[in-house]
């Protein structure tokens, strides 16, 4: 098929499909593009600002993109965020891929724009995905009015205080878990960063309790981290994963400044 066929065969499809099929991979894929926005941003120096007055584009637009809730950002606009970055021809191709696979270099983009993102992928290059691990929250929830304002004021706590944790404390039965999910969907937007979470086993049929290593693994997981790249000791990989979490604090830090 020819590429003006193939072409006109995806846009066919894109506009017939179905909207829940396509919603996973949609949001997926903005969270890939707004994590490399982010960190070319961030390696830059520039505020989002900067970076809306440089690309000819709305701050809101800038923050949106960063943050995944732009779903499919326009290619002329993805093409004005790599010229305001000044990217080298290869990590240009990569932003503009995260959102358009098929898409040729932009024009005048230079020798090298337009290498395969798969055959040029490598280490350096390795975009993490944004972990949304919270499990569904009840489509009706009612009451706890009061633990879920505790609940809040704690979270705006935890966004300036490092190392913020909360008990829910009850008899077995009685919601622990539902509050919890409930109020972990409400906070979730306030955590750009990702939300992580695990079935600790404590109680109930669900097997023996959750060891440390299991648990360690599934988070480094959620970070796109395979097996093989894994240290095996369990206080090597815990302590991996809190120079992940000191990596993203440190970024967040440096947004808000």
């Amino acid at each position: 098929m020819s590429q003006a066929g193939r072409w006109a065969v995806k846009k066919l499809f894109s506009a017939y499909r179905c909207k829940e099929l396509a919603v996973g991979a949609d949001v997926q894929a903005a969270e890939v593009f707004g994590a490399l926005v982010r960190r070319h941003r961030t390696a830059a120096a520039l505020s989002q600002e900067e970076l809306a007055l440089r690309a000819g584009l709305s701050i809101r637009a800038v923050s949106d993109m960063e943050r995944g809730r732009t779903r499919r950002p326009f290619l002329r606009s993805v093409r004005q965020l790599a010229d305001a970055l000044e990217l080298p021809p290869l990590e240009r191709t990569r932003l503009i891929a995260a959102v358009e696979p098929d898409a040729g270099p932009a024009p005048g983009a230079g020798p090298g724009a337009g290498v395969g993102v798969r055959e040029a992928d490598d280490e350096a290059g390795f975009v993490p995905p944004v972990p949304r691990q919270l499990p569904c929250g009840l489509a009706r929830f009612t009451g706890r009015a009061a633990e879920l304002d505790d609940l809040a004021g704690l979270a705006e706590l935890a966004v300036d205080e490092a190392g913020t944790s909360v008990v829910i404390s009850g008899t077995a039965g009685v919601g622990k878990t539902a509050l919890a999910v409930h109020f972990g969907h409400q906070a979730a937007a306030g955590f750009p960063d990702g939300q992580l979470y695990v079935n600790l086993r404590g109680a109930g049929p669900a097997g023996a309790p959750a060891r440390p290593e299991e648990v360690l693994r599934a988070f480094l997981g959620a970070f796109g981290l395979r097996p093989d790249q894994l240290p095996a000791d369990v206080h090597a990989q815990a302590a991996l994963f809190r120079s992940i979490l000191a990596e993203i604090g440190r970024a967040s830090c440096r947004e808000r400044v």
